[in-house]
């Protein structure tokens, strides 16, 4: 089942994802955003960040009768199981953060910009490093999930306003770390 097919279906409100079908297109439409978010957060090895992504699918197919809402609240369903499972891999390792894997560089032919990708984002996830993982958080699904300020309150049942005064003072605690880089 195609995308532009899911999204003709009637909306059922009542647990959309037990059809296989519907379950395989919601993978298909969230997989990168659950990809992105798992490895800004954990930032380790690329193998790891698809154990946790593959964990986080087959806990949901293993759950989807229990969700129930729309396919902009399945993403943050999604979102939210990686983020306990990550951090519960980093409390049963007990390591604060696994080593950092650059294998995830531009796909671009030209070396210079590959490696130029490749060391940017070697330092966002350093950065990411020296938060704490609430501020991590919010500035992962802020700014590499480009989440709006407004579906990151949803997504944390909390107002926008509590929501864009701690995306400032996480910015401000990164701008703190800048020059230890």
């Amino acid at each position: 089942m195609t995308l532009s097919e899911l999204l003709l279906r009637p909306f059922r409100a009542e647990h959309p994802y037990v059809d296989q079908d519907a379950f395989a297109a919601l993978y298909h439409q969230t997989y990168r955003h659950v990809f992105r978010y798992a490895y800004a957060l954990c930032a380790g090895s690329i193998t790891d960040v698809e154990d946790v992504v593959a964990d986080t699918y087959l806990r949901a197919w293993d759950h989807r009768r229990s969700f129930v809402g729309s396919p902009d609240a399945a993403l943050g369903w999604l979102i939210t199981i990686a983020r306990r499972l990550v951090f519960d891999r980093r409390r049963r390792t007990k390591h604060q953060l696994l080593p950092l894997d650059h294998t995830l560089a531009s796909a671009t032919p030209d070396l210079a910009a590959t490696i130029v990708a490749d060391e940017q984002t070697a330092n966002v996830i350093a950065l990411l490093r020296l938060l704490p993982e609430n501020d991590r958080d919010l500035l992962i699904l802020r700014y590499i999930l480009n989440w709006p300020v407004r579906r990151i309150a949803e997504h944390l049942k909390k107002p926008p306003n509590t929501v864009s005064v701690a995306l400032r003072r996480a910015l401000a605690r990164a701008r703190e770390h800048l020059p230890t880089l």
